[in-house]
């Protein structure tokens, strides 16, 4: 009985130098975002997108019973469109107390492309009184690889 309690407590011992909550992850690690997607204020260009079209779905959506045209980022996503980017960050905010209007901003950073190293969509988005959102404003803005310097640019990459 004593050898067996050993040999358990052998066997359930962590390895040395390893702690017991480590974790190896099978995938690796993101690279870093790097100084093209850290900085959300350095916007020196944008391209505005129609929103009519997404509106449109938005209210086709909801008059058949569709629940996502509730849920502000998911009226974004689907405005942006698909996302192919090895990485995503998304950033919301709701000023004022009201909670009536909202602003998202999807940025994709590392496409396999030599010159477009990310892409950045603002959208501005107002609840209705039905419930349901709508798109005011949709911008489109890139970080290039062979641009100046760390800023978005509503001009198609060189």
């Amino acid at each position: 009985m004593r050898w067996t309690l050993l040999l358990l407590a052998v066997l359930l011992a962590p390895a040395p130098g390893v702690a017991r909550d480590t974790h190896v992850p099978d995938i690796e690690a993101p690279e870093p975002w790097g100084f093209f997607a850290a900085p959300f204020d350095s916007v020196a260009s944008v391209e505005f997108l129609p929103v009519v079209e997404i509106n449109l779905e938005v209210e086709r959506a909801w008059k058949v019973g569709m629940d996502w045209p509730a849920r502000a980022l998911d009226v974004a996503l689907r405005a942006v469109g698909p996302l192919d980017a090895r990485q995503i960050r998304i950033r919301s905010d709701r000023p004022g107390e009201d909670g009536m209007r909202t602003w998202v901003s999807i940025i994709q950073y590392g496409f396999l492309d030599d010159s477009v190293a990310g892409e950045r969509h603002d959208l501005d988005l107002l609840l209705q009184l039905d419930g349901a959102w709508r798109v005011r404003a949709h911008e489109r803005s890139r970080a290039c690889y062979r641009s100046v310097g760390p800023v978005w640019i509503g001009e198609p990459c060189p």
